[in-house]
């Protein structure tokens, strides 16, 4: 430790100045004052760990119809896509949405439901297999989540539970197909 001293006239009266300097103990008290990391502070939150894919599923019965015919189908007000999960606590599933809404897309809901009717048409081609097929429905995601916290000090997270979800964010959706 190095100690020095210093007088200083700045009026008539003298005024003595002290300071001491150390290395080593400045060093250990920086590393001690330093910010914890704001992501370790034991609170617990869902993650979606993953997204695995998309699907759609229908909401009334497929239509069909050889090739050449003109195929309709309707979809009816108050119908509606709900999500499904693995997992979870049904007081849970709202705050699941609300980090897949953060996380995929903010289009990913609990449920959707149709206000109004909707009709479609499709022709199914000459040239298409032995049946054409209607469908009408929503599309899906679907996707990994978890729930745990990291754990201060050293961040590590701890997984409390974990589960799957197939979340509604698109209705109504309409595809065909043939077999």
């Amino acid at each position: 430790m190095i100690s020095t001293v210093k007088l200083i006239r700045l009026s008539a009266a003298p005024l003595l100045v002290m300071t001491a300097v150390s290395a080593a103990p400045i060093a250990a008290s920086a590393s001690a004052s330093a910010a914890p990391n704001p992501a370790c502070n034991g609170n617990h939150k869902y993650y979606i760990t993953k997204k695995t894919g998309s699907e759609h599923i229908n909401l009334v019965p497929r239509t069909s119809g050889s090739p050449g015919s003109e195929l309709t189908i309707t979809l009816t007000a108050g119908a509606s896509a709900t999500a499904t999960f693995t997992g979870a606590l049904q007081t849970e599933e709202s705050a699941i949405i609300a980090s897949a809404k953060e996380t995929i897309s903010a289009s990913i809901a609990l449920s959707l439901t149709a206000s109004i009717a909707y009709g479609f048409k499709w022709k199914v081609p000459e040239n298409y297999g032995k049946t054409g097929y209607l469908h009408v429905g929503a599309q899906r995601d679907i996707f990994s989540w978890k729930y745990g916290y990291n754990n201060p000090p050293k961040c590590h997270f701890l997984r409390v539970k974990s589960g799957r979800s197939h979340a509604p964010y698109n209705l109504p959706y309409t595809w065909h197909g043939s077999s």
